[in-house]
């Protein structure tokens, strides 16, 4: 059954509610609804915050429906409910969905102004919680899907799931995956000739954001995707046009054609770029997963993807405006020091010219690049072994790409002008990866010499990650957990079991290198510089370590072959404007390993490493 299916049978009079509403619960939690001042508030944090990673609502639209509600709200005594919200009730959860996320991603200098500087930011984000989660229950989300309900869902996950292990967050995705499949999304021509426009771009978008998350949660748990290769095909791509001209699209629109900066939306281009990347990470991804030995044409059509998406994405990079080149570290102080309080233009999807969001999208651009050539990689690596030449050379490629995808990454995490996209960081799969990669390459190759990089960007990752995991339950919108207040005892056990086992593992790399006394450079002087937590270095292995050592043993300082990987000190770049590191924290070093001499040569580094992995790895596969 599809919401298309209910709509076409019901009794759609307006006196007459669905059945399945609970339309006396849906009217009482019009009480938790904040003040109209505050609702604006929310809904600008949600516009500037969360819609341009997530654009999955018709802005124009959303703007029209919300004046009218809160219209109707003032006459409510003498006027029905506006038609849409008698239409569909369900409006209601998307409403209070937006308001939730806009109220979480809203910075925290958004709380200390205004009409929020009267209210206790955990208390009104617990009641919009509560009524996000209410609402869909009383609009029995599962069994009568609509598109509104199931767009609430994907706004909210990051927001609602934050302490939930990887598996149950599988099973939640592989929920909101069948629902959208019962809804027809999955099969466009069912529906593509029958719904307006912005309904079936909406469509699109929800079932490419849907897809990423497929993509993602594949990329944690080691389990293929849900969604079958051969669905991802059927579906058009996101149109590259603004919200405001959706309306204006022929049924005949040309996906080849490339509008000008005036017609362009930044958040739109990242869209495409994230949907396009998601399908080839899921080609990838099936086609590897199968347990089966991968043939020769299989490999190379594999390689040919990602090339030919790599060649798609630069074409989108080319697109966007920038000032500086925000994916090297080099950001304008204008651009670096904004926020929307005191810059609310810099946070406009503007195509004209450079802004705050799109110095963020050049650089997810180039991540998306990294992470298709880290994905395709990884699965042809061969057991770590310092005297094997080739295993060395496929894993000096790989950690090299792995750096570099870290060091860009922690640029979103210490930008100040940043801090309200960085909510989309903690659910993004792709950093840790790469640190599970470094980690390894540094256990199995221990006398590679200045791994200072790579040690500052696994612990600056790593710092992040657990220090979100540790915000108590009781504040569900901090965004950071540099509270010294919190218990550590009983946040510890709200660290998702994979995120300890990286942490147990960077324990033990530490252990390692300092019992061969490796550990020499001023980073381990202090060990509080990078680590908002507590850890231990030089704990060792322990009853309550929860690396196992059958899976990942630990190699003997004594094993390791006199075949030894010897890089320069190198200066890493300087910036037009030196990165932001939190509070309480230093800047990284200034001399590395990983790092190329230039960082203008990582496009052609991210191509040469495809190229120079199609020569090794294509002798594991066999001819067909």
């Amino acid at each position: 059954m599809s919401d298309d299916f209910f709509d076409c049978n019901r009794d759609a009079s307006p006196e007459r509610p669905l059945r399945h509403i609970s339309s006396l619960g849906m009217f009482n939690l019009l009480r938790f609804l904040p003040t109209k001042p505050v609702s604006d508030t929310f809904l600008d944090a949600f516009l500037f915050a969360v819609w341009p990673l997530s654009p999955l609502v018709h802005r124009p639209t959303l703007r029209a429906d919300y004046d009218r509600f809160w219209d109707w709200c003032r006459n409510s005594d003498r006027a029905l409910p506006p038609e849409k919200v008698r239409d569909d009730p369900t409006f209601l959860c998307l409403l209070f969905a937006i308001l939730y996320s806009g109220a979480c991603a809203a910075p925290p200098a958004s709380w200390t102004c205004g009409g929020l500087q009267s209210l206790r930011k955990e208390t009104t984000i617990a009641h919009l919680k509560s009524a996000c989660t209410t609402s869909m229950s009383l609009c029995q989300h599962l069994e009568h899907p609509t598109l509104n309900t199931l767009v609430s869902t994907l706004l909210t996950a990051t927001f609602l799931d934050r302490h939930v292990e990887p598996i149950r967050n599988m099973v939640s995705i592989s929920t909101t995956i069948r629902i959208a499949q019962s809804m027809g999304l999955h099969r466009e021509g069912t529906w593509s000739s029958s719904l307006s426009p912005v309904d079936r771009e909406i469509r699109r978008r929800a079932w490419w954001c849907i897809i990423g998350l497929d993509v993602q949660s594949s990329i944690c748990t080691g389990l293929p995707p849900c969604c079958a290769p051969e669905a991802l095909d059927i579906v058009s791509m996101i149109s590259d046009t603004r919200d405001e001209d959706i309306s204006d699209l022929s049924g005949h629109f040309s996906p080849d054609l490339v509008p000008g900066p005036s017609q362009q939306s930044i958040a739109v281009i990242l869209a495409i770029a994230r949907a396009e990347t998601a399908r080839v990470q899921s080609k990838i991804a099936s086609r590897l997963q199968t347990g089966r030995h991968l043939a020769q044409t299989e490999f190379t059509e594999l390689v040919t993807l990602a090339e030919q998406l790599q060649q798609k994405i630069d074409k989108l990079i080319a697109r966007v405006p920038s000032q500086g080149i925000s994916e090297q570290g080099f950001i304008p102080s204008r651009l670096a020091k904004a926020s929307p309080i005191t810059h609310p233009a810099l946070y406009k999807d503007d195509g004209t010219h450079p802004t705050v969001f799109a110095a963020w999208t050049r650089i997810m651009l180039i991540l998306l690049k990294l992470e298709v050539a880290i994905l395709l990689q990884k699965p042809f690596l061969p057991a770590p072994d310092s005297a094997d030449p080739e295993s060395c050379r496929a894993w000096t490629s790989v950690a090299h790409l792995c750096v570099s995808y870290l060091r860009m990454f922690l640029q979103l995490y210490q930008t100040p002008a940043f801090s309200p996209y960085v909510w989309f960081c903690y659910r993004y799969h792709g950093p840790l990866q790469c640190v599970f990669l470094i980690l390894v390459y540094l256990h199995r190759f221990p006398e590679s010499e200045n791994i200072v990089l790579a040690r500052y960007c696994i612990e600056e990752i790593i710092g992040h990650t657990v220090s979100y995991y540790q915000i108590p339950r009781d504040s569900p919108g901090e965004s950071r957990a540099d509270n010294p207040e919190c218990d550590e005892g009983s946040s510890e056990a709200r660290i998702p079991l994979a995120i300890q086992v990286l942490v147990d593992l960077k324990s033990r790399v530490d252990a390692q290198m300092k019992s061969d006394n490796r550990i020499i450079d001023k980073l381990d002087e202090n060990k509080c510089w990078l680590f908002p937590y507590t850890l231990e270095l030089g704990s060792g292995s322990t009853e309550k370590d929860t690396v196992n050592e059958s899976i990942f043993p630990l190699p003997n300082s004594s094993s390791s072959s006199s075949t030894v990987h010897n890089y320069r000190n190198q200066d890493a770049p300087s910036t037009a404007t030196a990165p932001q590191t939190p509070s309480g924290t230093r800047p990284g070093p200034t001399s590395n390993v990983f790092a190329a001499e230039d960082d203008s040569g990582l496009d052609q580094d991210v191509l040469a490493s495809l190229t120079d992995f199609e020569s090794w790895s294509s002798l594991l596969a066999r001819p067909k």
